[in-house]
């Protein structure tokens, strides 16, 4: 907003500005909204909530703890955006996770192989 303001004194481009931040804030919700509403936005946050690993510790004794304090900032940023937007997000991205593990695991009937059981039937 300070950028946008060339006087701070003047309380119409204060305003103004303010307006302008709020409403892309707004947009900035509306638009996770709309990627935790598909599969796929739900599959991409989760893909980049498991690689930032927020809940991880960062500690480590040598100087990799700065990366792993940089990948847990921008995590818990993303995390706690998810849960502002939508309260149960997390929940939806890791049930999303698990429905992709189960469906791997699904053997598909083409290539199904019979068991001796199921030759015999």
């Amino acid at each position: 907003m300070r950028a946008e303001v060339q006087n701070a004194a003047d309380r119409k481009q204060v305003r103004k500005a303010r307006n302008r931040e709020k409403l892309r804030e707004q947009q900035r919700r509306a638009d996770l909204q709309t990627v935790l509403g598909t599969a796929e936005g739900r599959r991409v946050l989760g893909w980049l909530l498991n690689h930032l690993q927020p809940r991880r510790p960062m500690w480590q004794p040598d100087a990799y703890i700065q990366f792993n304090a940089a990948r847990h900032d921008v995590g818990t940023w993303l995390k706690d955006r998810i849960d502002e937007v939508e309260p149960h997000g997390l929940l939806n991205i890791f049930a999303e996770e698990q429905r992709m593990k189960d469906a791997s695991r699904e053997p598909d009937p083409e290539t199904k192989v019979e068991t001796d059981e199921e030759k015999e039937e």
